[in-house]
């Protein structure tokens, strides 16, 4: 023992001093218990404060704080000095509204696209989505109301009614009891997306009903029959009708005893003579006599 110097008879000794860690180097660990990706530990050479981790962020979560056990009840803050080595938990839990809403994701970029051609999604960490029910929504003006959008149920929906028009989905995430039966559920709402929708002119409307009427239209031109009205000796004899292109050099007279038949005319005083061997696409007259057997 080193004896000290002696003050006022009282006589005391000298001893170094020295710290004591619990843990040389002091390391800590990080799991996010719903998740697999790796984080990177932190070393301390000495007790200290340390900073959160960089982890990869999880689409419309949160990271629900960091605790020092797995049952996640009893919570670490970071303004802590950390004099022994610890592992730390967190897992991802649900958006809270208040906090900041969830984001909406379009399958592309702009603000006015043509009917169907847009998908809008909620896209959610996937560990997190079962159980989850979805509601679109939509609102014509913005000092409207968002009313629901009849059939469209799930994490995606692609809008066709025409016009300017805001989008939201509300989705209702489950709570759990002990048996992990879903007893309730709370209700979320997106951020809104605002778009215009416009609609392709409706050709196959048009163009389909069109070509059948023109079928027909052809088809009924086709077999329609052209009348050619015959006169002899200057008065009506009869009608007859032909199809287009139909053969009519056949067109015959009846006999007329003591005379003959002198053949069809253009015309009615008889000074052209008809030659004309298929039926045209109209109405045509031809002019006959007869003329007394010499």
């Amino acid at each position: 023992m080193v004896l000290g110097t002696l003050f006022f008879g009282v006589q005391f000794s000298a001893k170094p001093s020295q710290q004591v860690f619990a843990d040389t180097p002091i390391t800590i660990t990080f799991t996010i218990l719903n998740d697999d990706q790796v984080i990177e530990s932190t070393t301390l050479d000495t007790p200290a404060t340390i900073g959160e981790p960089q982890i990869v962020l999880r689409d419309n979560v949160r990271l629900d704080g960091w605790y020092t056990n797995t049952q996640l009840d009893e919570p670490f803050h970071f303004s802590t000095v950390v004099n022994s080595s610890v592992n730390l938990y967190a897992r991802w839990d649900y958006l809270f509204d208040a906090d900041g809403k969830a984001q909406l994701s379009m399958s592309t970029t702009g603000d006015r696209f043509r009917s169907g051609a847009v998908q809008l999604s909620l896209d959610l960490y996937e560990p997190l989505t079962n159980d989850i029910t979805f509601q679109w929504q939509m609102k014509l003006t913005e000092t409207g109301d968002w009313r629901d959008i009849s059939g469209a149920n799930s994490n995606s929906y692609r809008p066709l009614r025409n016009g300017y028009s805001g989008y939201r989905v509300v989705y209702r995430t489950p709570v759990y009891d002990g048996t992990g039966q879903v007893v309730s559920r709370n209700r979320h709402e997106t951020s809104s997306v605002w778009i215009t929708i416009y609609g392709e002119f409706p050709w196959v409307l048009i163009i389909v009903p069109a070509s059948f009427a023109a079928i027909f239209m052809i088809v009924l031109f086709l077999s329609f029959k052209h009348p050619v009205h015959l006169y002899i000796d200057g008065q009506f004899f009869e009608q007859r009708r032909y199809r287009a292109q139909e053969d009519i050099s056949d067109l015959s007279a009846p006999q007329k005893q003591g005379y003959r038949f002198d053949g069809w005319y253009l015309d009615e005083t008889y000074t052209q003579k008809a030659d004309l061997k298929r039926m045209p696409y109209h109405l045509i007259k031809r002019y006959g006599r007869y003329l007394k057997d010499e």
